[in-house]
């Protein structure tokens, strides 16, 4: 997932996956020595990440629309020259 993000160039997701599951799961393994809360605070991680990806399922689907239309104008565009050219 994060191999797709950066070849798309979508930096700002990156960092919101570090800031939003990353920092808070490095956190726990650093500061919390009960094993109980640890655990608890695993499955704290686990939710925020399903967030990250909810939010990030509904973004994707406006990327591919908007790649798709700018395709679908680059395309009309060469149409439209290539109509020009014949008369």
């Amino acid at each position: 997932m994060l191999l797709v993000l950066f070849n798309e160039s979508k930096f700002g997701w990156i960092i919101f996956f570090s800031l939003m599951v990353l920092l808070p799961l490095l956190f726990g393994f650093i500061f919390i020595n009960n094993s109980s809360i640890f655990y608890g605070f695993l499955w704290g991680s686990l939710g925020l990440f399903y967030f990250y990806c909810f939010l990030l399922r509904f973004t994707v689907n406006d990327w591919i629309r908007e790649k798709n239309w700018k395709e679908q104008r680059v395309q009309q565009k060469l149409n439209d020259e290539m109509y020009k050219d014949t008369f």
